[in-house]
């Protein structure tokens, strides 16, 4: 991410976030595979 190519340092207190978006990402996912079996 940006952030780690700036700092050079693992953004770990951003962690939360990022698991966050990857629910949210999965959720969408979920959410597409439903589409596409209906």
């Amino acid at each position: 991410m940006e952030v780690t190519r700036v700092t050079g340092v693992r953004p770990v207190h951003w962690l939360p976030a990022h698991s966050t978006v990857q629910q949210i990402i999965a959720t969408k996912n979920v959410a597409l595979q439903t589409l596409f079996v209906v």
